[in-house]
């Protein structure tokens, strides 16, 4: 049973051995429950930033694609080329 001392600011330091076996890991938001004399600690579930997760789409895309290996003059010239066919098609 691993033991630890309320600090005077009001910290508390969750031994790594219980983070570990807890599972929690730097960046975790835990949630505190009081009932009874007794604290109780949950990891709340990550909420993935919506832009992470447009970004994991397009990831995805270019995978599916075979577009995900290409080089910067690959992909210079390819937007290049779609903006030159926009032009042409008189869109921006």
């Amino acid at each position: 049973m691993a033991v630890t001392v309320k600090a005077a600011r009001t910290q508390v330091v969750i031994p790594r051995e219980l983070q570990e076996r807890a599972g929690f890991k730097p960046g975790d938001e835990l949630e505190w429950k009081a009932s009874r004399g007794k604290l109780t600690l949950v990891a709340k579930p990550v909420k993935q930033h919506p832009l992470l997760a447009a970004f994991a789409e397009c990831q995805a895309a270019a995978k599916k694609a075979g577009t995900d290996k290409m080089t910067m003059r690959e992909i210079n010239a390819l937007i290049k080329k779609v903006r030159k066919e926009r032009r042409e098609q008189g869109l921006r």
